[in-house]
């Protein structure tokens, strides 16, 4: 890979805002997709060679969405089975504070 890995999510519009090493070296990055139109939570896991871990929700990538825009800022790893991500949530004029929780198994 170069030292480089893209990862989309069915085509959408994607950016990752945090990552994190876990203790055997897998990398997960999270932040949002926009899979239907709208931003979901969105999360995926890296082997520690680069590659996707397809073992990971089937296919190395998992995304959320919470309500109509469902936008993830941080991250917090706990232990080895879990990410915790939070962000915001709202239908573009009021938005609330979410936070939603992925496991790692």
């Amino acid at each position: 890979s170069n030292g480089k890995l893209t990862i989309d999510f069915e085509n959408g519009h994607d950016v990752a805002f945090e990552v994190k090493v876990q203790p055997d070296g897998k990398m997960v990055v999270s932040g949002q997709s926009n899979v239907k139109q709208a931003p979901e939570f969105a999360i995926t896991r890296i082997l520690a060679d680069g590659q996707i871990d397809q073992s990971f929700h089937q296919s190395g990538k998992n995304s959320m969405k919470i309500k109509e825009r469902s936008e993830a800022w941080a991250m917090v790893l706990y232990s080895t089975k879990y990410a915790i991500l939070v962000g915001n949530l709202g239908d573009g004029k009021n938005y609330k504070f979410v936070s939603a929780r992925f496991s790692l198994e």
